[in-house]
Parts: structure tokens; sequence; C-alpha cells
């Protein structure tokens, strides 16, 4: 079976195969050929399961995988949860996709189309100025094709960075999933701490008070243990109950401890509660904390995804130009070229005209060559952009990890202060 697992710092996703019984454990160890993260410093989630990560001896299908929905595995490293630490691959450099244009030389040897080329003896110079045309027209053509050839490498490459980005913002909002619910049980528990320290409270406030325990004493004091027990224990008729009391002091102490006990016990949840609203307006705050950012990522790389667009048509529209030429010019000149005057009476093509019509597509169209190398350098910066943003939004989920992660430790220490 094949499971998704997404990089949760990067955002790619692979698709691990493993056997249908397969452990988690199994998972961890592919996950280690794809992704360089120790075993040991996996954390594995669920999009479906948010509250805790993947027990390594659980097999993978009682994860309910694989699923019919888009939902993945996340992985994390715990290297990325320390404060500070860095998640871009050190001396990365921007991607660059050149267009491999071609020499005009490499342009007419490509060509299928130019065998007449072969012998212009006896060619007009007319006909000879439109075979200068069809070779530059040919070139065009080609160097059409390497322009449109890197804008599509370069758009995909975007779109990959697009859909990457995406996923860390999934990866993102799982985590923050994750402190939100592990923060409704944290103040589940304090909640209940506190329900039953109440009742114990109300407990020994009720038994074990101090005059609760004069009471019983003074109680003691006047009370003697019946005959029969007397007999039993030996004890003359009339012993009082005060006589199995060994110590009062001891007594006394116990009971100190006990409502002492209980006192601590009040200060300590006392404290965690106070503690855990700060933690609950942290919280929230952390709800709403990386949206803007992680917003404008998404939307840099959304628009020079969008930006890639005009560039891109006008690149095949030159292509397109420039092939409608060269069939239109490969059309006129088919061999056999007689060789006639200016105007051919024969073949009733007026050589003077065409050459006039084909000087124009070629002044318009060098313009359009001109424009197409600026338009080559937009959609390169463009790719740049969305890179840049990638990196943004990979520094964002960084942070955004870590700051779950001190939280996390905090709620923690504030469950164990109460208990």
């Amino acid at each position: 079976m094949l499971v998704p697992v997404c990089n949760g710092i990067h955002g790619n996703v692979v698709s691990v195969d493993l056997p249908a019984n397969a452990l988690v454990e199994e998972l961890s160890q592919a996950l280690k050929r794809h992704t360089d993260i120790d075993v040991d410093s996996q954390v594995l989630m669920c999009e479906w399961e948010p509250e805790s990560g993947l027990s390594r001896r659980r097999t993978v299908l009682s994860y309910g995988l694989p699923r019919q929905d888009d939902k993945v595995v996340f992985v994390f490293s715990k290297l990325w949860f320390k404060q500070g630490a860095s998640a871009l691959p050190p001396d990365e450099n921007a991607p660059v996709i050149v267009a491999k244009l071609p020499t005009q030389e490499q342009s007419l040897s490509s060509s299928t189309n130019l065998s007449f080329q072969a012998n212009e003896d006896g060619v007009e110079p007319m006909q000879k100025a439109m075979l200068d045309f069809l070779k530059r027209f040919v070139h065009w053509k080609s160097m059409g094709q390497a322009y449109t050839t890197a804008a599509l490498s370069r758009r995909e490459l975007c779109k990959k960075l697009q859909d990457e980005a995406t996923m860390l913002g999934r990866a993102s909002a799982l985590a923050l999933i994750s402190l939100q619910r592990y923060y409704k049980a944290v103040a589940g528990v304090v909640e209940q701490l506190d329900t039953e320290l109440a009742q114990v409270s109300l407990v020994v406030s009720s038994t074990l008070s101090y005059h609760k325990m004069q009471e019983s004493l003074e109680e003691l004091e006047t009370q003697e243990l019946d005959a029969g027990n007397c007999t039993v224990w030996r004890l003359p008729v009339g012993t009082k109950l005060m006589h199995f009391v060994k110590d009062k002091e001891v007594l006394k102490d116990c009971v100190d401890k006990c409502n002492g006990l209980v006192v601590m016990l009040g200060k300590h949840l006392a404290d965690s509660k106070a503690t855990l609203v700060q933690l609950e307006q942290e919280v929230v705050l952390e709800s709403r904390s990386n949206l803007d950012e992680e917003h404008r990522v998404r939307q840099t790389i959304d628009d020079s995804l969008l930006g890639m667009d005009a560039p891109q048509d006008d690149m095949k529209g030159f292509e397109k130009f420039a092939s409608m030429q060269v069939a239109h010019l490969e059309g006129v000149l088919t061999p056999p070229m007689p060789p006639t005057p200016a105007v051919d009476q024969g073949s009733h093509i007026n050589w003077g005209e065409v050459l006039n019509e084909v000087q124009a597509e070629y002044s318009q169209g060098k313009t359009s060559l001109q424009d197409l190398v600026g338009k080559d350098q937009d959609v390169q910066e463009a790719l740049v952009n969305s890179w840049h943003a990638k990196r943004d939004m990979t520094q964002a989920v960084a942070r955004r990890l870590q700051r779950v992660a001190t939280l996390q430790g905090r709620l923690l220490a504030c469950k164990k202060q109460a208990m």
C-alpha cells in the first residue's frame, strides 16, 4: 500500500510503499531514506488525529491508512522544535532556468524542410533574399521554442513551490490544532483536580479541623470503655478511651499536616489555574499569528504563477508567428524554383510584392523577439520571487513549530504543578 507522507517543514510529499501489515516503525525506517530525518528524531502526526503522534508499535492500518481522501501523515524532526533552529538548507541558491537559445546553424541543422537550400545556383536575387528570410524565421522558431520550454519549466517549478507552500500551511494548521487540543486536555485535568480538591477540602474541614479534633479528644477523656471490652483487653473497669491515645501531640501534628497538605495543594492548583489563564491567552494569540505572513507568502506565489501566463502566451505566440512565416515561405519557395524574372507570368508570383510582405513581417517579428528577452527575464524573476516566498513560508512554519513546542512544554509543566 502507498502511504502519502509530507515533510512538515519543506512541504514535499512522498509516497511510501509498505506491506499491508507494516508497523509504524517500518514507515519511520522508510522515511529515513526519503527525508534523512533519523528515526529517533521523527515525529509523525496524522491530519485526522492531531492529538498525538503515531506509535511505532502500532500498525499503519490501525490509523486508517491508506485513506480515501487527501489527508496525509506529516513528518517533523524534533530538531526543528528547538528555539532558534534553522530549517533551511545551508548555502541554498535560488533556481536559475536559462533558455537554451540555439545558434542559427543549430536551428537550420535541426530543420527538416530546407533541402532546397542545397543548390542555390541560378536563383534570382529576390528569391535568394527570401531564402535568407526563411533561414531567419526558422531560427526564430527555434528561439521561440527555447523561450517557451524554459518558461514551461519555470512554471512547473513554481507550481511545485505553490503546492509545497499549501502543504506547509496544512502543517502549520496541524501544529496549531494539536496545541489547542493539548491545552483543552490540560485545562480538563486542572478542572477535574479543582473539583476533587474542593471535595477533599470539604471532608477535611468537616472531620479533621483543629476544633473537631479538640472535641474528639474531650469526648475520649470522658467516655469509658465498656466492661466487656475491659475484660477482653484486661484493663481496669472504668478505663477511659483516651487511654488508647498514646501521644496527643503526634495526633495534632498529623491533623496539622493533613490540613497543611490541603492548603499546599490548593496553592499549587491556584498557581496552575493562574498560569493556565495566561497560557490560554498565548494559545489564542498563537492561533491568530502567522496567518498574515502565510497568506502573504501564498499570495506572492499565486501572483508569480499568474504573472507567468502572459509572457508564456507571448512566447508561444511568437513561436506560432515564426512557424507560420516558415510555412508560408516554404510554400512559396517549394522546389523546383524556376529562374524567373521579378514578375513571373508562368508562376503568377510577384516576387517584389512577396518580398515587401516578408520584410514587413520580419520587422514586426524583430521587435517581438527583442521583447521576449525582457519577458524571459520577467518569468525567471517571478520564479525567484516564488522561491524566496517559499523559504519565508518554511521559516514561518519553523517558528510556529518552535512556539508550539514551547507552549506545550509550559502546559505540561502547568499540569505537573497542579498534580
